[in-house]
């Protein structure tokens, strides 16, 4: 499969900060699926503290160019190695060496449509919400020194997120369908969704939808009329099997 290159341009209102997007390596042989689901067990008394409101006190709002665009489920298809139905079961979000947020998803598949996986597998994905600690470990830029001061009088507290094209993150517990591209290094595969956010939908009683940047911005760049945006989950597993 070839890599979808993507072009990330960050505008905040303090700073501009350009970067490519970085796929974080992950261990998702069968020994580290057996330790997911224990440490899974383990943190089950804890979602109830992950769903607190928490203090964002910097948003980076982003926009993209996308080297393809996947306006349908048959282009999804063309650039997807993995389609499933899964749910989140744990999210860890990171930030790399170049002040870019992401996010780990580890998910629990319910029905695989296209090629094989483990029961258990992680995918990571550009987008998040991480400590304002961490992420200042790598953004040292002197404009943010105002905004350190604040995340020092309470940094348990204190959060930046990261939206990439505006679009939702997926959430623990909730169920979607994931058009994966995969990458195997030494026997290790890493799993990304296609275009960040057009491979992903998410699964309301009998509605699959993704995000639609249209809808939000009241862009033009695309027909919703031609496009896989919305549609009952009969139809979107009829679409992926044609």
């Amino acid at each position: 499969m070839r890599k979808n290159g993507i072009l990330l341009v960050v505008v905040i209102c303090l700073f501009t900060l350009i970067c490519g997007c970085s796929k974080e390596k992950v261990n998702s042989d069968t020994s580290k699926s057996t330790d997911i689901v224990s440490k899974l067990k383990n943190q089950e008394n804890m979602t109830a503290d992950k769903k607190e409101p928490k203090n964002i006190i910097l948003d980076i709002p982003s926009t993209a160019d996308f080297l393809y665009n996947c306006s349908t489920i048959k282009e999804l298809k063309e650039h997807a190695d993995l389609i499933v139905k899964a749910t989140v079961k744990e999210t860890n979000a990171w930030v790399d060496e170049s002040a870019t947020i992401g996010t780990e998803y580890v998910l629990e598949i319910d029905k695989c449509y296209v090629g094989k996986a483990q029961k258990t597998i992680i995918v990571n994905n550009l987008g998040g919400t991480i400590l304002a600690s961490k992420y200042f470990e790598k953004q040292d830029d002197p404009k943010m020194d105002e905004l350190k001061k604040e995340v020092e009088k309470d940094p348990d507290n204190c959060y930046v997120r990261f939206q990439f094209d505006g679009a939702w993150q997926p959430e623990e517990g909730k169920q979607y369908i994931w058009f994966l591209e995969g990458d195997e290094e030494n026997g290790t595969m890493t799993y990304t969704p296609i275009n960040v956010y057009e491979g992903v939908y998410e699964i309301n009683e009998n509605i699959v939808k993704r995000y639609n940047v249209e809808n939000v911005n009241n862009s033009t760049t695309r027909s919703s009329q031609d496009s896989d945006d919305k549609m009952t989950l009969s139809e979107i597993e009829t679409k992926i099997n044609q």
